[in-house]
């Protein structure tokens, strides 16, 4: 091959370079323009699923509204308790349907709860027996002690703190 056959064939082989490329660039151009404008739609979509959302109103709990005798009576009727419907109405409203510090949402766990515990299930947890009096603290002292001269009250407390300590642990 002559030179200038070489130098043509080469020329023609960058032509046909230079007419990949430039479909090439078109394509992606092309691409660009299309991710361009999806994304831009993409944003425009959630713009508009915002503004919805924030129009659409969240289910609000109404205002609490206490119960008549017959709704106590009726759901105490449907969940069998042995309840009296009385005392409950007249427990919550001497206490304004409040539970705690915080308004009553719910009569209806309230009175479920009412029925656990009058069916045993919830026991009410007693309060602990600490030794108050000096009468209990000397007859606890005695029965754990025998040999201990308890003369008063006042002084065994200060005598012994480390024992009344112990016995009031004891008797939680």
């Amino acid at each position: 091959m002559t030179q200038e056959e070489e130098i043509e064939f080469l020329r023609g082989k960058l032509a046909f370079a230079r007419d990949e490329y430039r479909k090439l660039q078109a394509r992606l151009d092309k691409g660009t323009s299309m991710y361009k404008q999806l994304r831009s739609e993409h944003i425009e979509l959630k713009a508009r699923h915002m503004e919805l959302l924030a129009k659409q109103e969240s289910p609000k709990r109404k205002n609490f509204i206490p119960p008549t005798l017959i709704q106590v009576k009726e759901y105490i009727a449907e969940k069998e308790f042995n309840i009296d419907p009385e005392e409950f109405i007249d427990f919550y409203e001497s206490k304004g349907w409040h539970v705690g510090k915080n308004k009553m949402k719910d009569w209806k766990a309230a009175l479920r709860t009412w029925g656990k515990r009058d069916n045993n299930q919830m026991p009410i947890k007693p309060k602990s027996k600490k030794l108050t009096e000096p009468i209990d603290w000397i007859k606890k002292v005695k029965a754990v002690y025998p040999e201990a001269k308890i003369t008063g009250w006042e002084n065994f407390y200060q005598m012994h703190p480390d024992l009344v300590r112990e016995l009031n642990l004891i008797t939680k």
